[in-house]
C-alpha cells in the first residue's frame, strides 16, 4: 500500500477525532443529552478511525464507522459526528466488490444511516442518507470511470503490439521480395556468365577474337548484377544515406530492350514484339512484369536444349498489360516446373497483382509464359 495515502488518511483521521472532540465539548449544555464520557470519545475515535481502512478493508471500515456512529446517537450524547462516513462510502462504491454485494452493503448502509439520523439529537432529517447514497455513486462512476480507461489502455497497448505486428510482418515481406529481387538478378546473371564462359573456353585458341568478346560479355553482365544487387542490398539499411539517392531505379517493361540484348549475347536469337500502344504502367507492375521476362529467358538458357530463337511479346490494352515469352526448345515442362524457385516467384508476383499466369508447351514446340497484369486506371 501507498504509504503516502495511509500518512494521509492517518492526518483526516486525527483531524476528524479533533473535530469532534471540540463539537461534543462546544454543544454539550442541554440538559436532556448525556454528557460526554470515556465511551463517547471511544466511540468518537471508532469513527474517526475507521477511514483508515478505507482502502484495505472498505467494507469493515464502512461497518465500523456506522455501528460507532449509531451508538454514538442512540446513547444521546450531544450531536458531533463529521462526515468521515461520506468519505467510506465513496471508497466502498469506489471499491471492486460485486454487484449484488455492493448491492446489499450500499441498502445496509442508507438504514443505518438513516436510523442514525432518527436516533440523534434534534429533528430528523433525510440530509445523512442523501449525501451517503451521493458519496457512493460518485465513488461507483470514479471507478467505472477508473475501468473504462483501463480498459482503453488495455485497447492501445494491445493495438500498439498489433501495429508493431504489422511493421514486423511488413518487413519480413520486402525482405522475401527483396530475396525473389536477388535470387532473379543472380540466376539470370549467372546463366548468362555460364554460357559465355563455356563457349569462350571452347573458342580461346582457334578464335581468340569469339573468346574476347564473351569475356566482355561476362564483365558487362556481372556489373549491370551487381549494380542490381547493390541497389536492391541499400533498401536493408537502417538508415537513408546520400549513396541511397544514386542508386538507379527499379526496373520495368521499357528495360526489356537491354535485357533481351543481354540474352542475345548468349546465342540465343531473341525478338522483343509490342502490340497496341505503350503506356505507362505502375512501376510494381511493371517491375513483376519484367522480372516474369527475365526468369523466362533464364529457364531457357538453362533448361530450353538447343533452343536457338525466343519471341518476347508485351500486349498493351485499355484493361491490362501481358507478357508472352515462347522458345523453340524441347518443351522441357519438367525442367521447368520442377518445383524451384523460379515458377514460384512468377506465381507470387502475378498473384500480388490479380493476374493470370499460363506456363506450359507452346504451340509449335517449345515452352511458353503468359503473365497477364490487370491495369488499374481508377
Amino acid at each position: 500500500m501507498d504509504r503516502r495515502r495511509v500518512v494521509v488518511d492517518l492526518l483526516v483521521a486525527l483531524a476528524a477525532f479533533a473535530v469532534s472532540v471540540m463539537l461534543v465539548d462546544r454543544t454539550f449544555g442541554d440538559p436532556a443529552l448525556r454528557e460526554p464520557d470515556l465511551l463517547a470519545y471511544v466511540l468518537l475515535a471508532a469513527h474517526s478511525g475507521s477511514i483508515l481502512l478505507r482502502h484495505t478493508r472498505p467494507v469493515l471500515a464502512l461497518g465500523i464507522g456506522l455501528a460507532a456512529g449509531l451508538a454514538f446517537a442512540a446513547a444521546s450524547y450531544p450531536e458531533s459526528l463529521t462526515p468521515v462516513t461520506a468519505l467510506v462510502m465513496y471508497s466502498v462504491g469506489a471499491a471492486a466488490l460485486p454487484h449484488r454485494t455492493a448491492r446489499r452493503v450500499l441498502i445496509g448502509a442508507l438504514l443505518l444511516v438513516a436510523l442514525t439520523a432518527t436516533l440523534g439529537p434534534g429533528p430528523a432529517s433525510t440530509d445523512p442518507p442523501l449525501v451517503a447514497a451521493g458519496a457512493w455513486f460518485l465513488g461507483h462512476y470514479a471507478r467505472t470511470r477508473r475501468l473504462y480507461t483501463d480498459e482503453l489502455e488495455a485497447k492501445n497497448r494491445a493495438l500498439e503490439v498489433a501495429q508493431h505486428d504489422l511493421a514486423r510482418q511488413a518487413v519480413i515481406e520486402e525482405r522475401m521480395r527483396i530475396a525473389r529481387e536477388l535470387h532473379d538478378v543472380v540466376a539470370h546473371g549467372m546463366s548468362v556468365v555460364a554460357v559465355h564462359a563455356g563457349s569462350g573456353r571452347m573458342v580461346a585458341k582457334d578464335d581468340p577474337a569469339a573468346a574476347e568478346r564473351a569475356l566482355a560479355t561476362i564483365e558487362e553482365t556481372t556489373r549491370s548484377a551487381l549494380r542490381e544487387m547493390r541497389r536492391l542490398l541499400g533498401v536493408l539499411r537502417s538508415a537513408a544515406t546520400d549513396e541511397s539517392a544514386a542508386l538507379g531505379p527499379a526496373p520495368g517493361l521499357e528495360d526489356l530492350d537491354a535485357l533481351v540484348a543481354d540474352v542475345a549475347r548468349s546465342g540465343v536469337d531473341v525478338e522483343l514484339r509490342v502490340q497496341g500502344r505503350r503506356r505507362a504502367v505502375p512501376p510494381g507492375v511493371g517491375l513483376s512484369a519484367y522480372r516474369v521476362v527475365q526468369e523466362a529467358l533464364t529457364n531457357v538458357i538453362k533448361h530450353a536444349g538447343p533452343a536457338r530463337a525466343v519471341v518476347v511479346e508485351v500486349r498493351y490494352s485499355d484493361t491490362d498489360v501481358t507478357v508472352d515469352v515462347v522458345d523453340d526448345g524441347q518443351g522441357a515442362v519438367t525442367a521447368h516446373d520442377s518445383g524451384g524457385h523460379g515458377l514460384v516467384g512468377m506465381r507470387e508476383r502475378v498473384a500480388m497483382h490479380g493476374g493470370a499466369l499460363e506456363v506450359g508447351p507452346g504451340d509449335a514446340g517449345g515452352f511458353r509464359v503468359i503473365a497477364s497484369f490487370p491495369l488499374d486506371d481508377g
